[in-house]
């Protein structure tokens, strides 16, 4: 029987001790979902590392990032038999018609020569930035397109999830393009089809009607740098490509996409 793949004997390749927490009052929970690539003939991955403060029997705690709080991050805590608390979800809780993550996540890069063994840095490489990201940055994609990487990722906030975009050409500088799908959306990755278009397909969960729909089934968001737009068939699966449906969306191309911009739902 033919194997695709081999799962590598000495998993796994990185733990949560592994990873120095960005704070001495925090602890790291997990290193997860990390965005691989190849730089200057060596292997890197861009971690989500996801962190909180140490639990105290009888409360609930979690950081939530605030520029106007010491260390830019604040901590929430909560008496665990409060009656305005549930926390049945090891993920997050709802306090007073609030969800919030157990967690705050960050993205942290680790480099190898061999792709087995990992140096991780010893600090956050990309943090949370502004009101849309308050509870963190998640789940990087890469994609290297003409010597400058793109990286999509889950911003999370009170508001709820959406995708953001940052992009670089060294990983020491980065611009960061904001948020290019609005939530609820994540699970985004860049794409090249043929010589000169970028697409960007991302699923998002049942979709509201604010969203273009009230069938309330999934919905496929697709931004497209070109005259295409990526098609799929019912399972998910890339089929083609086929013409999108034209709106303007968001400026792009001060973000170095150039191209017109067009959005598609199906």
């Amino acid at each position: 029987m033919f194997e695709l793949a081999q799962r590598f004997s000495s998993n796994p390749i990185l733990r949560a001790a592994d990873i120095p927490p960005s704070r001495p009052d925090f602890l790291v929970q997990s290193v997860l979902n990390p965005g691989a690539f190849r730089y200057q003939g060596r292997i890197g991955l861009l971690l989500r590392v996801a962190e909180r403060p140490p639990q105290e029997l009888g409360w609930v705690s979690t950081p939530v990032l605030d520029p106007e709080s010491e260390g830019g991050c604040r901590i929430l805590r909560i008496r665990q038999d409060s009656p305005q608390l549930n926390s049945s979800d090891p993920r997050l809780f709802c306090y007073r018609g609030q969800v919030y993550l157990t967690t705050l996540s960050h993205l942290r890069l680790a480099w190898s020569d061999d792709g087995e063994r990992f140096t991780v840095d010893d600090k956050p490489t990309l943090q949370g930035d502004g009101p849309l990201e308050t509870f963190g940055i998640e789940d990087c994609r890469v994609s290297e397109i003409d010597g400058r990487y793109w990286l999509t990722y889950s911003a999370v906030s009170s508001s709820g999830y959406g995708v953001g975009c940052i992009s670089t050409a060294d990983w020491v500088s980065f611009d960061r393009h904001g948020m290019i799908f609005t939530t609820p959306n994540k699970d985004c990755a860049i794409i090249r089809a043929g010589s000169a278009r970028i697409i960007m397909p991302c699923t998002g969960p049942a979709a509201r009607p604010s969203a273009g729909t009230t069938s309330g089934r999934p919905v496929q968001r697709i931004c497209c740098i070109g005259r295409s737009s990526v098609h799929c068939d019912d399972a998910g699966r890339y089929v083609g490509l086929r013409a999108a449906r034209r709106r303007r969306g968001p400026d792009l191309d001060g973000a170095g996409l150039a191209g017109d911009l067009s959005w598609g739902e199906r």
